[in-house]
This record gives C-alpha cells, structure tokens and sequence, in this order.
C-alpha cells in the first residue's frame, strides 16, 4: 500500500475531493496533503501498538554483570538483521529468550518493575544465567540476575515505529495490508479532525477505528503472555 492510497482513503472519508497524486502544502479545503500525510503516520505508529503489527525478533549480546540493555541496543540489531525491519524505534519489548547454549534458549520469566525491583535487586552481586526481565521505562529493561559472561545472548521479541511515510509513491511494507486498508485511514480522520478542533468529528472516526480494530483483533491469536512455564 502506497502513501498515495492511504490519501485517498482519507479524502473520501472527510469527502474532500481525491488526492492529485502530488503532495502539497496547499490546502484543498480545510487539510493539505502534508497535514494528511502527518496524520497518516501518526495513525501508523499508533496501529503499530494497538495491534501488534510491527514486530521484529533478534539477538543482542549478553554483557557480563550488566543488568540494564536498552531500546536502542536492540534497535540496533533489527537493523543489522540480513532483511531489516523498516523501523524507526523500539516502542515495546513483548518476550525475551535468554540462550544458554545453542540448543537451548529458554523464555525469560516477565515481572512487573516494582515486583522485579522488590524481589530480585535485592541481590545487586549475584551473576548466572538470566531468568526474569522487567521494563524499567519506555527506552530500557533490566534482566536478572546479570550474565556471569559475555558469551551468551538473549532473543528480544519487540515492537517497533515504523519509518515515516513522506513521497506519494512510498510504500508501506511494516503495516499489513488488512490494517493499512481498514483501521489507518480511520485514525488518520481522528487526527485530521482533532486539529481542527471537531470534536465531535474527530470522536467518531475514534469510534469507527476502535471497532473495526477489535472485530480485526477478535480473529487473531493472543500475542504474547507473561510465561509459558508454570512457578
């Protein structure tokens, strides 16, 4: 799907006559393409949370006695993959494998911060095999206990910012078709109508994004849970 398709979904939804197949500043009546084009990829990085469409899955390097690795180590290692993800950033960590031997990479356990701080921090020199991992914040997560060697690495499972659309013939290769067609022109009009101060415009597009999102979601597998082993 091209970023000349999602302008021409969004000027049928707000019925403004249909994208010229340049982007301009000039408005047609109220938007010009640019500030459509702003609210299409503010959509995207939002459909990319929502509904766990942007994933990508790779290994970073262990570091011995070091518990904190951050989004853009991992970020890092989506780049370097041999077909790297269009990504921009690491918005979210879902999984985490740590991998002990080739052959054996178990899934690390997933612990809420004040729970992880509280029960496990509390042993700041110990060094093994990493089993627990917690987010700390939105740029970094912690692992415990830290690796006792930098021979080993872990399997990050993330969610990232797709790069930004800008010409009218870029291609969007991290949204699925499914949801590039359906859910983004919606939340483009939210966003399209949010700035002009249409609040009443702007909650409907809402509305009509989050149920075709939910009856798009309902037909899909949960995506992640905190452990597949039993305490």
């Amino acid at each position: 799907m091209q970023l000349s398709d999602y302008l021409t979904e969004v000027r049928n939804h707000i019925e403004e006559f249909p994208f010229s197949g340049t982007i301009t500043s000039t408005p047609s009546i109220f938007w010009s393409d640019q500030q459509l084009v702003s609210a299409i990829n503010k959509a995207r990085m939002r459909v990319a949370v929502e509904c766990w469409c942007c994933r990508t899955l790779q290994f970073i390097q262990a570091i011995q006695a070091q518990s904190v690795y951050s989004y853009a180590t991992v970020l890092a290692a989506a780049l370097a993959l041999p077909v790297p993800p269009p990504a921009r950033a690491i918005v979210h960590i879902h999984n985490i494998n740590f991998q002990w031997a080739t052959s054996f990479q178990p899934t690390m356990r997933r612990i809420p911060w004040n729970q992880f701080n509280a029960q496990f921090r509390v042993y700041p020199t110990l060094q093994s095999q990493s089993a627990a991992w917690g987010e700390y914040d939105m740029t970094s997560f912690y692992v415990w206990p830290p690796p006792p060697a930098s021979t080993y690495q872990m399997e990050v499972d993330a969610t990232y910012f797709p790069t930004f659309l800008v010409n009218a013939s870029d291609v969007d290769t991290a949204i699925p078709e499914i949801l590039g067609w359906s859910v983004v022109p919606l939340l483009a009009c939210r966003w399209a109508y949010y700035f002009r101060s249409d609040v009443n415009a702007a909650q409907y597009f809402l509305g009509a994004y989050m149920e075709e999102r939910d009856a798009l979601l309902d037909q899909m597998p949960a995506y992640s849970v905190e452990s597949w082993y039993e305490d």
